[in-house]
């Protein structure tokens, strides 16, 4: 399942010469603890937080001043809904980046939005299970799993 159905936030990212305050303000208004820093080519380079920016102790400074470009999670255009969850906890971000395979900056998701996409999905909603196996690749077999989960009318389930 790709997230296309999920909502985009129209996210502005911020750039280089933006300052300190601009940046918690923006925070502020969202909701968020992280922001985008994206280059003036449109390039993606790196999520700023709201305790990088404190740290900065100057309101007047530029946002650069901040940043750590190591830390620069994201998902690609089309990404799987497990897999931008996956980048939301592994981070412990607010807000995920969408980059294209060249690494521009597209959008973003909101953690809120998807944990709300979660929670409406049939997945989660209606009932059932999750059935996970672990094989060998040498070994799989479809019709083998098929037939493990929809049994055949002749077959016998042990209830226990």
């Amino acid at each position: 399942m790709i997230l296309e159905e999920l909502h985009i936030e129209p996210i502005v990212p911020l750039r280089d010469d933006d300052v300190v305050i601009q940046a918690l303000d923006r925070m502020e208004e969202l909701k968020i603890s992280h922001l985008p820093l994206v280059a003036a080519d449109g390039t993606y380079r790196g999520l700023i937080s709201e305790d990088q920016l404190y740290e900065v102790g100057d309101d007047t400074a530029p946002v650069a001043t901040a940043f750590h470009p190591a830390f620069a999670p994201s998902v690609l255009v089309g990404a799987h809904a497990f897999d931008v969850l996956e980048t939301c906890v592994q981070h412990r971000i607010t807000l995920i980046p969408v980059v294209d395979s060249s690494g521009q900056w597209v959008s973003a998701y909101l953690w809120s939005d998807v944990v709300e996409w979660f929670r409406n999905s049939p997945t989660l909603v209606q009932p059932g299970a999750i059935l996970t196996l672990h094989m060998d690749s040498h070994q799989y077999s479809l019709t083998e799993i098929a037939g493990i989960v929809e049994p055949t009318p002749d077959s016998r389930l042990i209830k226990g």
